[in-house]
């Protein structure tokens, strides 16, 4: 217990001082009021009329309680008692009618406790609260109270107990006040009464308690402090402080993230990841790895894991994409992440492919790369677009996501779209044995998920395949001949060299010595077509608007044929263009077929 020791010297001294048992006049006066009183008021004659003094024997003290106190509060981490800015911190305010000083139980108990700035008021909560051998229940959420308890069985005495927030005053306050059963007032409770005896150590009886809780402002940075100290006042006695708490606040929660994983692991293999906590709070102190499999919801992998890496054990042929959430000492948790940061495939029954090939519509001569228009306006969809526009996966359950940062990439090599590739029959082209997306980079590169590796087709077996690289708005074009396909190397099959042969007849545009696939086929029936029906040209038109010709739209989609992000039917730089180009501007009832089986 916390004692004020300035109040217990006064307490002690009003103990120590009698009050006789014989009436004495207000005032000490001689017979005629021009003589002064007498020597015990201050009078210095020998005729001044006092009172006799008081016979021997025992003397009557004063009759009064006597209260040490204590607030506890939140315990906190380290020394600096750090708590989070998001955590319900509990208070419980102790007070004792104690044995040393008090001589008669205490009939009123009156506590404030100020709400301190950096706390909202609101949030106060009041708790469980008692005296001697009860306990009283507080119902849940609760910010005030009040009740009759009964104990006069045990104490003689009703006790009224009011409690709640004093919003004015900025404060909590409890009243417990001892009530005569007989009249149902305060002020008839015999002297000797009240409902807080004076303690002793074996029953604790004269002992008593509050509790509380409040939440900090969410307005409050880290490193922002909140004390608390409560005032005691028992019965008409000065008001008792007790001891302050203080604690930190740590208002920031921890980030993490994932390192870069390779593309194509063994089933077992090490997870690694950073974290960082705001430089002034209280520092991070355990992670969680969650993960998700082909796509799946994502699953809690492990807890409270004190290190920055983990050994994973996946299924062989499985994809899996992880992320973590780091916690602070105070239990500050990261923001729950909406997708993975790192995206492997465990090595099982598959294969690798590494092809190059570039989409003519964005295709740069100057440069001899694609552009990145789609990337850099932030247009790329963030898995692939195929299914959706009415490609059908055969083989492939996953939808493919790239790994974090990917799509953003500013490298000279970035993302220019997604594409699609198949791997068919050998004996039979037309049968698709497997398919899935991947991502085409500026220089024609066709690589996986993680924006470099060559693309793995899990659970096709070794073999000879026809490989085909198709896409959204331009024709498809595949290999002349099979392919043999292994999952340990992956030779590049260079679409865009003319000595690679490729399937029918000008399957590709030849521009000045580079092969590039057609585009045009936005309405993808096969042909590319700029007047007849069922031409692709009209297709822009619908979608900018037949009565708004020279509207421009910004988006991902298929009549955006020179994939700059933009859809223009009319002016400089608009798809319309790259269709007649490629039928001929001579001749613009031309029809051009794609060569895929």
């Amino acid at each position: 217990m916390h004692y004020n020791i300035l109040k217990k010297v006064v307490l002690i001294i009003s103990l120590i001082l009698p009050i006789t048992l014989f009436a004495q006049p207000k005032q000490c006066k001689p017979p005629g009021d021009t003589i002064p009183p007498c020597p015990q008021m201050g009078c210095l004659r020998p005729d001044c009329l006092c009172p006799p003094d008081p016979p021997p024997g025992p003397r009557m003290p004063v009759l009064a309680p006597k209260d040490p106190n204590e607030i506890i509060g939140p315990r906190g981490f380290d020394s600096l008692k750090w708590v989070s800015i998001k955590a319900t911190l509990s208070y419980k305010i102790l007070f004792e009618n104690d044995p040393d000083f008090a001589t008669a139980p205490a009939q009123k108990v009156i506590i404030y406790c100020p709400i301190h700035p950096n706390i909202n008021p609101n949030s106060l909560r009041l708790g469980d609260f008692g005296f001697g051998p009860f306990n009283f229940s507080v119902p849940p959420n609760s910010t005030t109270f009040s009740r009759r308890l009964d104990v006069k069985d045990s104490l003689g005495v009703f006790v009224d107990v009011t409690a709640g927030l004093d919003l004015a005053n900025r404060r909590a306050f409890w009243i417990l006040e001892s009530i005569d059963p007989a009249t149902g007032l305060a002020n008839t409770v015999a002297a000797n009464g009240g409902f807080l005896p004076v303690n002793d150590s074996l029953t604790h009886k004269g002992e008593g308690y509050v509790t509380f809780t409040v939440i900090a402002n969410r307005n409050t940075s880290t490193r922002d402090s909140i004390n608390k100290q409560a005032s005691i006042i028992f019965d008409v006695n000065e008001p008792i402080a007790t001891n302050t708490t203080l604690n930190i606040i740590d208002a920031v929660a921890p980030v993490s993230s994932v390192l870069a994983l390779p593309s194509l692991v063994d089933n077992v293999f090490t997870i690694s990841w950073t974290a960082k906590d705001d430089s002034l709070g209280s520092g991070v102190k355990e992670y969680a790895l969650y993960y998700s499999k082909n796509n799946g919801p994502y699953t809690l992998y492990q807890k409270n894991i004190d290190s920055t890496h983990l050994s994973f054990t996946g299924e062989k042929g499985a994809t899996y994409s992880f992320y973590t959430l780091a916690t602070d000492y105070t239990g500050n948790e990261e923001t729950p992440k909406s997708a993975g940061e790192q995206l492997v495939t465990i090595k099982g029954e598959g294969l690798l492919v590494a092809a190059r090939a570039f989409l003519q519509g964005g295709y740069n001569a100057v440069n001899g790369m694609m552009i990145d228009s789609l990337r850099s306006l932030y247009l790329l969809p963030a898995t692939e677009p195929y299914r959706a526009l009415g490609f059908t996966a055969v083989n492939n359950p996953t939808i493919e996501t790239p790994k974090a940062g990917v799509l953003d990439s500013v490298e000279a090599k970035g993302i220019t779209d997604w594409v699609w590739l198949e791997l068919r029959n050998s004996s039979t082209p037309t049968q698709v044995v497997a398919n899935r997306a991947a991502l085409i980079r500026r220089d024609g590169s066709i690589v996986d998920m993680d924006g470099y590796s060559p693309v793995f087709f899990n659970k096709v077996i070794e073999g000879n395949y026809y490989l085909a690289i198709r896409h959204r708005n331009h024709f498809g074009v595949m290999t002349a001949a099979p392919l043999a396909l292994t999952k340990t190397s992956a030779a590049v099959i260079d679409f865009t060299n003319p000595a690679t042969a490729t399937w029918g007849t000008d399957a590709q545009r030849n521009q000045n010595g580079v092969m590039m696939m057609w585009a045009g086929d936005i309405n993808k029936d096969g042909f590319i077509k700029y007047n007849g029906s069922a031409n692709d040209k009209v297709m822009i038109l619908a979608k900018v608007g037949l009565a708004n010709p020279n509207n421009i739209l910004t988006m991902y989609d298929v009549n955006d044929l020179n994939l700059d992000g933009k859809i223009k039917y009319n002016g400089s730089a608009n798809d319309k263009t790259i269709i007649l180009s490629n039928v001929g501007i001579a001749t613009p009832n031309n029809i051009l077929v794609e060569q895929l089986p």
